[in-house]
């Protein structure tokens, strides 16, 4: 069953079968609940409570910053019997408490933190990760609620590398980090992660869980994830990108993964919020996708969970004995395959992918003259007379296209850029790994 929201309900009034069917306008309310599963819409002159289905009017003043954003794109979290709801860029940040809404942070840190994960812990406000000023990042932020800011706790990564699009569950004082690719902000160019972080609150120790992410592919490797997570704090749940009717919960905490299912599928715009076995979701009008609308559905099934754990921790001493010794003669086939660049094609082993004319040019010279200026390429993609600063956008966008093909499906790195012998000021870039050309 459906539930739509119409922008004129009167305050106090059920949300009866007459507001079936009608829409609203997008960026007016965010779905959202607090710390008792109690699921609102909350909007900027009104909100709507699902469980008493009613819509309130404020009793107090709604911040003139608040009424001017698009509520569609904020993140919330329930901590200290409130919601809190920040702007998605940075750090504005807000406090409703069903009275009304104020802005309660003195930050400057706007348009340096898109899509940072926002989440609590123990009451305490974080953001992780984010883009900003050009660069991805792996810095950990904690709401001082005394200096109305937001102040730095940690990073995470090593310099120059970020998170992208990163996702967390916690637990106690542990956090768990999704983040399926990093980027390497110096270089340009984005790796596939092997790994999901646990990072202690109170020590500030992390632990690398190796995770297979192409396993569950359907759930991380498309970008979907990030705006189908559910809202549960201790689990990730996600739903499926290619069947609408799954989701999968993810509990890095006991090791398990946990597939259910709807009773009709899910189209999220944004993040669906989880109570119960109810699942809610703002979906967008396919004719007009300003517009949206609410829906509902419901868990029918759980199937019982599943360890992410390898198989090596559940078979006989003797099975892992020729499990090894296969997987060492299947190393050492493997090491003997040539990494080879034919006619727009890399191939190693088995395993083949293609490439397009640029980045056939770019490695073809790469082997016969060993290394390429960074400025001959830049200046390779001088083909229209457009500006210097879109040649290179050009030839960035190639690099990092390249190297997570690369990644993705050969798990090695076969170039790296280095400032010049000559000119530090001026990079080159040189291989790193033997890349035969084929013979035509």
């Amino acid at each position: 069953m459906g539930f739509f929201l119409n922008l004129y309900i009167l305050n106090g009034q059920s949300a009866s079968d007459e507001f079936l069917g009608k829409t609203f306008n997008q960026g007016e309310y965010q779905l959202c609940k607090n710390q008792e599963n109690q699921v609102f819409l909350i909007g900027k002159n009104d909100f709507f409570s699902l469980n008493s289905n009613k819509v309130h009017q404020y009793s107090q003043p709604v911040d003139s910053l608040f009424k001017q954003m698009n509520l569609s794109s904020l993140q919330w979290v329930a901590a200290n019997n409130k919601i809190y709801l920040t702007s998605s860029s940075g750090g504005y940040l807000f406090e409703f408490n069903e009275k009304g809404i104020k802005r309660i942070d003195n930050s400057s840190i706007e348009r340096a933190y898109y899509s940072s994960a926002f989440f609590t812990n123990d009451n305490k406000l974080y953001k992780l990760g984010g883009y900003g000023f050009w660069e991805f990042k792996s810095q950990l932020l904690k709401f001082d609620f005394t200096l109305k800011d937001w102040v730095l706790q940690d990073t995470l990564l090593d310099d120059n590398l970020g998170f992208i699009d990163p996702i967390v569950s916690t637990t106690d004082n542990f956090i768990y980090i999704v983040s399926p690719t990093i980027q390497n902000n110096f270089l340009g160019t984005i790796k596939a992660n092997d790994y999901i972080l646990k990072y202690d609150l109170n020590t500030k120790k992390i632990k690398k869980i190796r995770f297979d992410f192409f396993k569950y592919e359907n759930y991380f490797v498309n970008k979907q994830y990030q705006k189908s997570q559910l809202s549960n704090t201790e689990k990730v749940g996600v739903l499926n990108a290619f069947n609408p009717i799954n989701f999968a919960l993810f509990d890095f905490e006991k090791n398990t993964v946990q597939n259910a299912y709807l009773d009709s599928p899910l189209y999220p715009e944004f993040s669906p919020v989880f109570s119960g076995d109810q699942i809610y979701s703002l979906s967008s009008v396919k004719s007009n996708p300003q517009n949206l609308f609410l829906v509902q559905a419901s868990i029918i099934k759980y199937q019982d969970p599943s360890s992410l754990t390898s198989y090596l921790d559940y078979i006989p001493l003797s099975l892992v004995f020729i499990f090894l010794l296969l997987v060492l003669v299947f190393v050492i086939f493997k090491l003997k395959s040539q990494l080879v660049l034919g006619n727009r094609f890399i191939k190693k082993g088995y395993k083949k992918i293609k490439i397009d004319y640029d980045e056939f040019y770019f490695l073809d010279k790469l082997v016969k003259d060993k290394k390429v200026e960074n400025q001959d390429l830049i200046s390779y993609f001088d083909r229209d007379g457009k500006s210097y600063d879109l040649n290179v956008k050009r030839k960035n966008a190639m690099i990092s296209r390249l190297a997570f093909k690369i990644q993705t499906h050969f798990r090695i790195e076969i170039f790296e850029k280095v400032a010049s012998p000559v000119d530090k000021r001026q990079g080159i870039y040189l291989l790193t790994k033997k890349l035969t050309l084929l013979e035509k």
